[in-house]
């Protein structure tokens, strides 16, 4: 398996004091309270169809919380312990329990509960598939007999696959459910059908895994954060160590953001693997994240606190091109609040695209052949936007 290890870092680790804001950011950040804490710690976090962010409460219920802060909690029908949740089909949000359920909350609070047809089942990671179904991983006790689990949303459990892994999930952008593998430096992919691949070249277990808007895969381990193609080729790059990275997300900006489960810090991550981390003043640190409706960063903190990492993030219009025929051109235009500098933008293949500088904060896109790819916008404080063309 051809794979690249890229070290973001020169030199030896960096220690967590030596991480800094980068000049210029700015970030503001917001804490809400959604106690008591009980001991247990809130690891799902999803925006669903209202707008709202919708997280799990390890102490039994779902909590909603609206942009502004304002909290509500909806209890479990069962004594249950509720993990990841993803936002689902037929206004609703879908998330695991770990004792053996699969539940759905609509948006008016009410929950449903199902229970796996195999008995002693644990559940873990959960999104929605290609089919629209819901997949989720489970196991027996002792991680014993790992598989990946699906239901309609009707609530009808269907045929299991058996995968040797039972971790987090995503959609991946070619139609297959990416897997992260518990104990195992891999990542599987699994079509509709039940046909798994096993790609390998991670230097550690994977943590966390999400489509990227760049077509690729997106993972986290303990110390890396990295993106494999489709097709199995692994680029990571390396982090300070005793972080703890955990989960990451898309921003509005299309970049990649991550929590960190040891430390009191974002991290955000460019595709060419430049990182700036971002220490949170309240000193919480994160496991479950998500853009927010507000184009803000919402995490859960390690307690019982929702987190807001509060971005200026710069806008790019149009954030899609879809060209006709080649040779057709289109401009495209940037801006970012309270930022005095300029921009660059470069083609990721130029043979599909190319671009050139118009002004200050516009640039030319030309299709050039067919194919896809993307503009990549950036401004000198490390912020940048990708923006996909296509071309027949």
């Amino acid at each position: 398996m051809l794979y690249a290890v890229i070290n973001a870092f020169a030199g030896p680790p960096l220690s967590p004091s030596a991480l800094v804001v980068q000049p210029g950011q700015n970030p503001q950040w917001a804490e809400f309270n959604a106690g008591p804490y009980d001991g247990s710690n809130d690891i799902g976090i999803a925006v669903g169809q209202d707008k709202n962010l919708w997280f799990t409460d390890a102490g039994g219920s779902i909590g909603k919380i609206t942009t502004a802060g304002v909290i509500t909690k909806y209890p479990l029908t069962l004594n249950n312990v509720p993990l990841y949740i993803v936002p689902g089909p037929k206004q609703s949000l879908w998330f695991t329990e770990y004792l053996g359920y699969i539940g759905k909350v609509s948006l008016s609070g009410a929950i449903t509960e199902y229970l796996i047809p195999i008995p002693n089942e644990r559940t873990n990671g959960i999104t929605i598939g290609p089919d629209r179904n819901i997949w989720f991983s489970e196991e027996q006790p002792g991680a014993m007999q790992p598989q990946i689990g699906r239901m309609t949303p009707a609530g009808k459990f269907l045929t299991s696959f058996p995968v040797n892994g039972s971790g987090l999930l995503a959609k991946g952008p070619d139609g297959r459910v990416w897997a992260t593998e518990q104990n195992r430096s891999d990542l599987v992919a699994i079509t509709p059908a039940g046909q798994e691949t096993h790609y390998g070249g991670l230097t550690e277990p994977a943590v966390d895994v999400a489509g990227g808007p760049d077509g690729n895969i997106w993972f986290t381990e303990n110390d890396y954060v990295g993106f494999m193609t489709t097709s199995g080729v692994v680029t990571e790059y390396s982090e300070p160590s005793s972080l703890g990275i955990d989960q990451l997300a898309f921003g509005a900006d299309r970049t990649a953001y991550f929590t960190c489960e040891l430390s009191p810090y974002i991290g955000r991550i460019t595709r060419s693997g430049s990182t700036q981390f971002y220490k949170n003043p309240f000193g919480g640190q994160g496991l479950g994240v998500v853009s927010g409706p507000d184009r803000n960063i919402w995490f859960d903190e390690i307690g019982e606190n929702i987190g807001v990492f509060i971005r200026l993030v710069m806008t790019v219009n149009p954030s899609s091109i879809a060209f006709t025929s080649v040779g057709q051109i289109q401009t495209i235009t940037v801006s970012e609040k309270h930022y005095g500098g300029g921009w660059t933008a470069t083609s990721l293949n130029p043979a599909v695209a190319t671009v050139t500088q118009d002004s200050s904060n516009t640039f030319t896109v030309t299709a050039a052949g067919s194919g896809s790819t993307s503009i990549d916008v950036a401004d000198t404080v490390g912020n940048d936007f990708l923006v996909s063309v296509s071309v027949p």
